[in-house]
C-alpha cells in the first residue's frame, strides 16, 4: 500500500469534513421542529415560555416527567448551549452538527491509530456520508451525542491500552466521554458494557489494566444520582404493553441497521467487513457483543421500536468499513471504487426531499408548516380571531398540540388543533366544532390541502359557520403545504355600490384591534346576474392626508352572487395621520372604473370612501419614534359613515 502523504490525507480530511457539514448546515431549518424535539427545547428550557430554567431544573423536568425518562446530559448540553448561542430551532440543531463534526474527527483517530490514516479516512468518509448519520446532524435530539461519545470513549480506549502511559487529557476525555455515553442515552450503556468486558476479557492485567478500571469507575460513580430514576424508567418501559405492540424484532432491526448505515448497500458494507475481519479484535468484540446484548435485552422486553436508537453503535460500523478498505488498498484492490459508490448513493439519498421530510413514523405526519402559519398569523391575524388548525386524518392532537403552542406563542388568536379520529363520535366533532368557532369575529381555517382531515372535520365547521352567519373570505395564503381561509362574522351592512348591480358589504360588528402594523378588512361583495364575469377587479386604496395614494391593495371581482374577500394592507412606514381607506371597482383590461357611491354619506365618485384610518406613533427601541399603526377599529357610532380609528399607542 502506498505510503499515505501528510498533504493528501489533510485534503481528504478536509473536504469530507466540509462536504458534511454541508449536507447538516442546509437542512438545519428546512422543517419545522417535531414533537420530540419540542421535549427537547421543554426539558433544557431553552425558549422563553419554558426558560432559561438552572440546570438543576432541567434535571428536575427530566427525572419527574414521565414521557421518556432518558438521561438528562444532552439536555444539560443543550441548556448550556442555548445560554451561549440562542434557543431557536437552528441553534438547537446546530449543537447536533457540531457534535457530529467532532465524531468525525474522533472516528478518523481511531482508524488511523488501530491501523492507518487510510483506514481512518476510509471509516470517516464511510461515516459522514451515511445517509442516515446526515439526517441526525440536524435533528434536535440526544443520538448525535451518543454517536460522538462512542467515538470518544472507544479511541481514549486504544489510546489508553496502547499508549505509553496514561496521560490526564487522555484520562479525562475518557472519564468524561464514558460517563457522557451514560448519561445521554440508554441504549449508549451497551457499549460501555461491552468496552468493559473486553477489557475484563482481553486487556493485560497489569498496573495500566488497574488504572483504566480505576477511570471507568470514577465514569459510573458520576452515573449513580440518576440510577434510581434510570429503574424507574426501566419499571415503566417493561410494563407499558403499548411498547410491544411498536417494538421491532431482532431481524427487522439487523436489516434496518445495516441498510440504514450503508444507504442501502448491504453488499458494498458485506465487501468491507469481510476484508476487516483479520482486524482489530477491539472493534468486532465491541461491536458484536453491544450489537448482541441489544437484540437479546430487546428480546425479552420489547422495547426498541426503530434502529435509530442503535447510533451509538454508527462509529463501529464505520471503523469497519475503515479496516476493510484499508486492508483492500493493502492487497491492490482499489478500495476507492466501492468506496464512491457507497458515497455517490449517501448523497443521492441525502439531498432528496423524501429524504428530508422523511417521517419517522410511517403512519403520522410529523412535520407541518407551524413555522410558515406563524408567519402568516403574524402578518394577518387580529386580536380577537380564532385559529384552527385540521390536523391530516389519523394524526392525534397530542403530536402537535405543544409544537403549535411553541411558534404560536404570543399571537393575539384563541387557537385549537384539531384532530380526526376514526373512532370519534359525529356529535363529538360537532361539539368541537361549536366550542372552537364560539363567537369570535373572525375564524382562520388553517389545513394542509394535499392531507386532508376525515370530512366529518369539514361538514360540522361548515355546519356551525353556516348557523352562526359566517362567510367565507378567500385565503390569502394558499400553497400546496399550507391554505389559511378566513371566515368573517355578519357581513350585512352595506356600504357602497358601484355600476347597476355590484355591492360593497362591511362588517356589522367593529373591527378588533389590528397589530404588526398592518390592516385586515373584510369586505363582502354582492354581485348581479347583469355582471360581466371575469371582467372587473377590486383596489382597496389608503390615500394621505394630501390625498395622495400611498397603499393598495387589489384582487379580482367575485362571481356573481354573495362572497367575501379580505385586503391586508400594510401600514408600516407612514408617518402619523388620518388616512382614507377608499374602494375602486375597475376593468382590469382597459382601466376604466365604475361609478359608485358611500351609501353611509352619500358620496358619489370612482372611488367612494369607507373609512377614515388614524396612524398613530408607536415608540420603539432608543426611545425614538416611529409610524405604524396600532389598534385599530370602525366607529359608526355617530351613523355618518365608517370611521377607522388608530389611537396612538406608547
Amino acid at each position: 500500500m502506498t505510503p499515505a502523504k501528510p498533504r493528501t490525507i489533510a485534503a481528504a480530511m478536509l473536504a469530507l469534513t466540509l462536504l458534511t457539514f454541508w449536507l447538516g448546515a442546509r437542512s438545519l431549518q428546512a422543517r419545522t421542529i417535531w414533537y420530540d424535539e419540542w421535549w427537547t427545547i421543554f426539558y433544557a428550557g431553552s425558549a422563553p415560555q419554558y426558560g432559561p430554567a438552572p440546570l438543576a431544573e432541567t434535571w428536575r423536568r427530566v427525572a419527574d416527567t414521565d414521557h421518556e425518562l432518558n438521561p438528562p446530559g444532552y439536555y444539560l448540553a443543550i441548556n448550556v448551549w442555548s445560554r451561549l448561542v440562542g434557543g431557536s430551532p437552528y441553534t438547537l440543531r446546530a449543537w447536533s452538527l457540531l457534535l457530529g463534526m467532532l465524531t468525525l474527527a474522533f472516528v478518523y483517530r481511531a482508524g488511523r491509530d488501530l491501523l492507518s490514516p487510510w483506514a481512518g479516512v476510509g471509516a470517516a468518509l464511510a461515516l459522514g456520508l451515511s445517509s442516515f448519520f446526515v439526517e441526525y446532524l440536524y435533528e434536535g435530539r440526544a443520538y448525535m451525542q451518543m454517536a460522538l461519545c462512542t467515538a470518544a470513549v472507544f479511541w481514549a480506549y486504544w489510546r489508553l491500552t496502547t499508549g505509553r502511559r496514561i496521560t490526564i487529557g487522555l484520562g479525562g476525555l475518557f472519564v468524561v466521554s464514558l460517563a457522557g455515553l451514560l448519561y445521554t442515552h440508554y441504549m449508549a450503556i451497551f457499549v460501555a458494557a461491552a468496552l468493559g468486558l473486553y477489557h475484563l476479557l482481553f486487556a493485560s492485567k497489569d498496573a495500566r489494566w488497574w488504572g483504566i478500571a480505576l477511570l471507568a469507575g470514577l465514569a459510573l460513580a458520576a452515573f449513580l444520582p440518576w440510577v434510581s430514576v434510570a429503574l424507574k424508567a426501566f419499571n415503566q418501559v417493561t410494563n407499558d404493553p403499548a411498547r410491544d405492540a411498536f417494538a421491532a424484532d431482532a431481524f427487522s432491526l439487523l436489516r434496518r441497521l445495516i441498510d440504514r448505515f450503508s444507504n442501502g448497500s448491504a453488499a458494498l458494507l458485506a465487501i468491507f467487513a469481510w476484508y476487516a475481519l483479520p482486524g482489530r479484535r477491539v472493534v468486532w468484540f465491541t461491536l458484536i457483543v453491544a450489537l448482541s446484548l441489544i437484540l437479546a435485552i430487546n428480546a425479552v422486553f420489547r422495547f426498541v421500536t426503530d434502529v435509530h436508537y442503535l447510533l451509538a453503535l454508527w462509529p463501529l460500523l464505520a471503523l469497519v468499513v475503515g479496516l476493510g478498505a484499508a486492508r483492500m488498498a493493502a492487497d491492490r484492490l482499489r478500495p476507492w471504487v466501492p468506496l464512491s459508490v457507497w458515497v455517490i448513493a449517501g448523497l443521492i439519498t441525502s439531498l432528496s426531499l423524501e429524504h428530508l421530510l422523511r417521517p419517522k413514523n410511517e403512519t403520522f405526519a410529523l412535520y407541518l408548516p407551524w413555522d410558515v402559519v406563524a408567519r402568516q398569523m403574524a402578518r394577518l391575524a387580529q386580536p380577537g380571531d380564532a385559529l384552527i388548525f385540521f390536523l391530516p386524518e389519523p394524526v392525534p392532537n397530542w403530536l402537535h398540540q405543544p409544537v403549535s403552542d411553541y411558534y404560536l406563542e404570543g399571537l393575539p388568536v384563541r387557537r385549537a388543533v384539531v384532530d380526526s379520529p376514526a373512532a370519534k363520535p359525529v356529535d363529538k366533532y360537532r361539539q368541537e366544532a361549536e366550542t372552537f368557532v364560539d363567537d369570535a369575529p373572525r375564524v382562520w381555517i388553517a389545513r394542509q390541502p394535499n392531507d386532508p382531515p376525515l370530512p366529518v372535520v369539514d361538514a360540522e365547521f361548515q355546519r356551525v359557520f353556516a348557523e352562526r352567519r359566517y362567510v367565507e373570505c378567500g385565503s390569502p395564503w394558499d400553497t400546496p403545504d399550507l391554505r389559511l381561509t378566513l371566515y368573517v362574522r355578519a357581513l350585512e351592512r352595506a356600504a357602497a355600490t358601484f355600476g347597476e348591480a355590484i355591492t360593497a358589504y362591511l362588517p356589522l360588528d367593529p373591527l378588533p384591534p389590528v397589530s404588526s402594523g398592518r390592516l385586515s378588512i373584510a369586505l363582502g361583495w354582492e354581485v348581479g346576474e347583469t355582471t360581466p364575469p371575469n371582467t372587473y377587479s377590486v383596489g382597496v386604496h389608503l390615500d394621505d392626508p394630501d390625498g395622495q395614494l400611498v397603499r393598495q391593495y387589489d384582487y379580482g371581482l367575485p362571481p356573481q352572487g354573495f362572497t367575501c374577500r379580505s385586503a391586508d394592507i400594510p401600514l408600516d412606514g407612514l408617518p402619523p395621520g388620518d388616512y382614507r381607506l377608499l374602494v375602486t371597482v375597475y376593468n382590469w383590461q382597459t382601466g376604466e372604473r365604475l361609478p359608485g357611491t358611500a351609501l353611509a354619506s352619500g358620496q358619489t365618485g370612482d372611488r367612494p370612501p369607507l373609512a377614515t384610518v388614524r396612524v398613530g406613533e408607536v415608540n420603539v427601541e432608543g426611545g425614538s419614534a416611529e409610524p405604524s399603526s396600532a389598534e385599530c377599529f370602525i366607529d359608526d357610532a355617530a351613523n355618518q359613515g365608517a370611521r377607522l380609528i388608530c389611537p396612538d399607542s406608547d
